[in-house]
């Protein structure tokens, strides 16, 4: 039985509709490599991860069926473009938003992220952080 390993890369996208549910509409592309400087991001990604999958041709009743694992081998995420905070920093930039603070701060993150999209989130130990082109 042979076995083929693809790598494929999700851009996380914000989706505007949607935004004060949380979801997002992501493009999900097969990749030759997890090489971040051959990748062509879209312009609305405010982060990507990449994944592998793993398949193989098997017969069932003299058919060939492909059988396909999850999500193997995830990578942190990695924000594209943005600006990564020092918690300290964090405190000074938005000294009015209570909340986003109480749920940074009382969870222990060390550093928050202010993303592309306008959107601040915890910047968690080993995510990634890229220079937008």
């Amino acid at each position: 039985m042979k076995i083929k390993k693809e790598i494929f890369v999700e851009f996380l996208r914000p989706d505007l509709t949607c935004f004060f549910f949380g979801m997002k509409r992501n493009i999900v592309k097969k990749v030759s490599s997890r090489d971040v400087s051959k990748l062509k991001v879209p312009a609305d990604t405010f982060a990507f991860i990449f994944f592998d999958v793993l398949s193989t041709i098997v017969q069932d009743d003299k058919k060939d069926v492909e059988l396909k694992s999850g999500r193997i081998n995830i990578s942190p995420k990695h924000y594209y473009g943005g600006t990564v905070y020092k918690m300290s920093d964090f405190k000074r930039k938005i000294p009015n938003a209570r909340y986003i603070k109480r749920d940074f701060i009382g969870s222990g993150y060390k550093k928050a992220i202010h993303r592309r999209d306008g959107i601040w989130a915890p910047f968690k130990s080993g995510e990634i952080f890229i220079e937008a082109k």
